[in-house]
């Protein structure tokens, strides 16, 4: 799953994945660490979301990601947000 998520950030790929049994279509932006979870920052764009409105940027563990796909849709950057999404323990992979 790493590997997958990292390479789709590299090449700047919309995934698709279930998370929270909730289909959701994203932007991976930076795959990093924080208090030892590895978790995914991304700009969701479509399908479903429980904590709000669609686009937005969330964060979400990696472990629950299921049935993730890439897809051959490309991003290109965003401005990004300060605050809640900016401390890593460690980064693994962003999109500079």
């Amino acid at each position: 799953m790493i590997d997958e998520l990292a390479r789709a950030i590299r090449e700047r790929r919309v995934v698709e994945f279930d998370y929270q049994r909730r289909h959701r279509v994203v932007e991976p932006h930076t795959l990093g660490v924080l208090d030892g979870v590895e978790e995914l920052l991304r700009y969701q764009t479509g399908g479903e979301s429980r904590s709000g409105g669609v686009p937005d940027w969330r964060r979400f563990r990696v472990r629950a990601i299921q049935n993730l796909q890439l897809l051959s849709q490309r991003f290109g950057s965003r401005p990004g947000r300060t605050g809640r999404h900016a401390s890593w323990d460690r980064i693994l992979e962003f999109v500079p």
